[in-house]
């Protein structure tokens, strides 16, 4: 299926993205004047401020049947005044018709420059006044020798309903980076996430919801963070639940790389939600729990491979039983929530192996540099899995006395908060090649969750 083909039938699903009030950047200023050198026009946008008051005396001469009191100038700076946040000219349709009058009696490029402008940076498909100013601008498109001609006959940017989805489409296939892209459709400086650049983003978000590839969360990840800078914090929610809902239910299957690059990304721009709740505020529940799921594997892989770095020869004996152990829970998609404590050593290799990316608690006490532990909620029980000779301690649901996870660096876990009053008690790793330990706590996971594991399940392969 061809990507415009596909990006056609969104129509419905890009609909129901949230409608958002975009307000101005400090920016804009320079991105107009940036479009406008580019595109020979002359001029610069006054302050929101001569804005307004020029909207005030057009719409009030205009109501009075004084047109004749209207200035050339304010004529010509209406253009900018069309969809101010207050006082916007196009939702008035006299005033509209008024100024559309105008436009086609001045008949100068510049003028219709400076409305093109104000199309692109306040574009919004659920406000009706876009189509008639759209449908202006298609008609005049070719009667000038400039950019616009072209770039409306191959991305439709003057026209509603097809513009975003063509120019959504043009980016995500172009071979160019995504900046050159949207230079190359009009799209320059701020207007890249502005208005039309902002419905463009999101009908390329909604095409991941429906068909989600990495070569599309690539080049939805490089356009979110135009310039270096994540840019669209106005749809932030729409970004992560775009990004995530589709692996709400495993119905897609979940390509190599996908995970661990998404992961990445909402680590840097949203934090972590275990620790940083605040910029994960409105997300749906379905898709952090997406997250929550990746980050729980993620540290039972940091627990897995950092103790495989440090562990006692003791240890390396055994250490193959408690992978496999822990895997197999894994696999079955039980472990609600993972969190991993280092004492100095394990703490050190965290830090150089996955630079800062993935956060950790510490360990006090009496315990040795080495020692780290496994925190895990596992279907309403805390397991508490220490590495070197300590045991394994699983707590039910309801015992007050059960560590909590998610404990940063800055307050660490003590060693009898790891052990108190655990209702299994504690079992000893012994025994591991014929499964003794394993037996224990499957039987002690099983009788109190109903999960329940083969010993072929979660014996390395070579004892099964």
């Amino acid at each position: 299926m061809k990507m415009l083909d596909a990006i056609e039938r969104l129509g419905t699903t890009s609909s129901r993205l949230q409608k958002t009030v975009f307000t101005i950047p400090p920016r804009l200023v320079e991105t107009n004047k940036v479009l406008e050198k580019s595109f020979v026009a002359g001029g610069e946008p006054p302050t929101l401020e001569n804005l307004s008051v020029v909207a005030s005396h057009i719409m009030g001469a205009v109501h009075a049947g004084q047109l004749q009191d209207v200035t050339k100038r304010e004529w010509r700076q209406a253009g900018w005044c069309l969809w101010l946040k207050e006082k916007p000219l196009a939702h008035d349709p006299a005033v509209r018709e008024a100024y559309l009058g105008w436009l086609r009696l001045e008949g100068r490029m510049s003028a219709y420059k400076r409305l093109i402008s104000a199309y692109l940076r306040d574009f919004d498909k659920n406000d009706t006044s876009f189509d008639e100013v759209a449908n202006v601008l298609a008609g005049v498109a070719a009667k000038f020798d400039w950019p616009w001609r072209d770039k409306h006959k191959q991305f439709h940017l003057f026209s509603v309903g097809r513009g975003p989805q063509t120019a959504a489409a043009a980016v995500v296939s172009s071979s160019l980076s995504v900046r050159e892209s949207l230079d190359e459709i009009g799209l320059m400086g701020d207007f890249a996430y502005l208005g039309f650049g902002v419905e463009s983003f999101k009908v390329a978000l909604a095409l991941y919801r429906t068909e989600p590839t990495e070569r599309l969360l690539e080049r939805i990840l490089e356009w979110s963070c135009l310039d270096d800078t994540f840019q669209f914090v106005v749809i932030r929610n729409v970004i992560v639940n775009s990004l995530l809902s589709p692996w709400v239910d495993g119905s897609n299957d979940l390509p190599p790389g996908i995970a661990d690059t998404t992961r990445d990304f909402l680590l840097k721009h949203y934090k972590d939600p275990r620790l940083n709740s605040g910029l994960w505020n409105g997300v749906d529940e379905d898709a952090k729990s997406v997250m929550l799921r990746w980050l729980a594997k993620a540290s039972l892989e940091q627990f897995l491979q950092i103790v495989d770095d440090i562990a006692s020869d003791e240890l390396r004996l055994q250490w193959p039983y408690r992978r496999a152990f822990w895997e197999a829970y894994d696999r079955l998609g039980v472990i609600e929530g993972a969190w991993v404590a280092f004492a100095e050593s394990g703490a050190w290799h965290a830090r150089r192996m996955f630079d800062g990316k993935l956060k950790f608690g510490s360990l006090s006490g009496s315990v040795q540099s080495n020692h780290a532990v496994l925190i895990l909620n596992l279907a309403g029980l805390t397991i508490a899995e220490w590495s070197e000779n300590g045991k394994c301690h699983v707590w039910l649901s309801g015992n007050e006395d059960a560590p909590r996870l998610y404990q940063e660096q800055t307050s660490p876990y003590w060693k009898w908060q790891l052990a108190k009053k655990s209702d299994n008690g504690g079992v000893i790793h012994s025994s591991s090649s014929h499964g003794a330990w394993q037996r224990k706590v499957e039987g002690f996971i099983r009788d109190n969750t109903g999960i329940r594991l083969n010993k072929i399940d979660y014996m390395p392969r070579e004892n099964r």
